[in-house]
């Protein structure tokens, strides 16, 4: 009977700090890595919600990125295992430097010309 208790306390223990260290790398990710909300542009506490809004969905939708993305290292020394928010931020970043933009852009002016 002890040993059940036991295990039910491990396995409870063991999911409450992996919940725990899901908030630390969230708090890591919007402080030092990636965010850097340490020191804010504002102090209006109004502009701060909607830049804590803004910053919360762009994290959300770094990792659901990050979610659907290959892991291309395996977990070693050299080559650490990436969180999928790092890894959808890196995606993100490859896709927005290789952009064509002269293809938006023509595309926007050939709209502009249709409705201006």
């Amino acid at each position: 009977m002890r040993t059940l208790s036991f295990a039910q306390d491990k396995d409870r223990v063991i999911k409450a700090y992996k919940q725990r260290w899901d908030i630390e790398r969230l708090f890591r990710t919007m402080k030092t890595q990636g965010v850097n909300l340490e020191n804010p542009p504002m102090k209006d506490l109004g502009r701060l919600s909607k830049l804590m809004t803004i910053v919360a969905v762009a994290i959300v939708y770094a990792s659901i990125t990050g979610l659907t993305q290959e892991c291309a290292y395996k977990k070693t020394v050299r080559a650490p295992f990436y969180s999928y928010f790092t890894r959808g931020l890196r995606w993100i970043k490859d896709k927005l430097l290789f952009f064509d933009f002269s293809n938006l852009l023509n595309y926007l002016k050939k709209s502009e010309g249709e409705y201006g």
